[in-house]
């Protein structure tokens, strides 16, 4: 009777391990993927263009930013209200 609980108590520590085994494997394996991330992140980027100056208005010397209703780009002062229409 004792080897029969022995044997009962041997089985579910090496359950008990398996799946320690398995939760430390998918942990692992998450970690390694962090880290190929951050090694392919690393790696130098292909260069950037640089963005163009915003565009002044002629009148007034205030930033132009472009609005799109119904499909159509206009380009407006945002002091003195001036539109252009661009398409």
């Amino acid at each position: 009777m004792s080897q029969i609980k022995k044997d009962n108590n041997l089985q579910k520590k090496v359950e008990g391990l398996i799946r320690e085994n398995k939760n430390l494997k998918k942990k692992l394996s998450k970690l390694r993927k962090v880290a190929n991330d951050g090694v392919k992140q690393s790696k130098p980027k292909e260069v950037v263009k640089a963005k163009k100056d915003p565009q002044e208005c002629d009148s007034c010397r205030v930033e132009i930013k472009k609005i799109s209703i119904y499909n159509l780009e206009f380009d407006i002062c945002q002091k003195c209200k001036t539109r252009t229409r661009i398409k």
